[in-house]
């Protein structure tokens, strides 16, 4: 069974910031910039993927660690070297941008009266007389 990532955490200005998978597997990273009153803020405008998310400078750069459902951690990074990323980290990375969460579908149930009764009979007439056909003696 694969497991899923449950959340993404990299080290930033010497504290390690964690970034929660949402209902769809994606991501919403945010990151600041700047130095002292002239920060400011990139929010991203669209969720991104775990492949994107680990490719952006700021989280590539952080030694970012994958955490599984199950879990697990493991370093996307060789060593925290951002040139050389770990095979395994890559296809569960791959495997989670793949997989979506499949929606549950309810059958519709169809609670319109049978076409076959009569205008005269009832529904409840209609399905009871369907119900003992099998019983002719009745």
């Amino acid at each position: 069974m694969a497991y899923r990532i449950k959340h993404i955490s990299y080290l930033s200005n010497g504290e390690r910031k964690i970034i929660k998978s949402n209902s769809t597997g994606l991501f919403t990273f945010r990151s600041t910039g700047g130095k002292g009153s002239a920060k400011w803020k990139i929010k991203s405008g669209r969720p991104m993927k775990a492949a994107d998310l680990v490719k952006h400078p700021s989280v590539k750069n952080g030694d970012p660690v994958l955490t599984l459902t199950n879990g697990d951690k493991m370093r996307v990074y060789l060593s925290g070297d951002p040139s050389h990323m770990v095979i395994e980290a890559q296809s569960i990375i791959e495997d989670h941008d793949n997989t979506k969460k499949k929606e549950e579908k309810k059958p519709k149930l169809d609670l319109k009266p049978n076409s076959n009764a009569t205008n005269s009979e009832s529904y409840e007439e209609q399905t009871l007389r369907d119900l003992f056909a099998d019983f002719p003696e009745w």
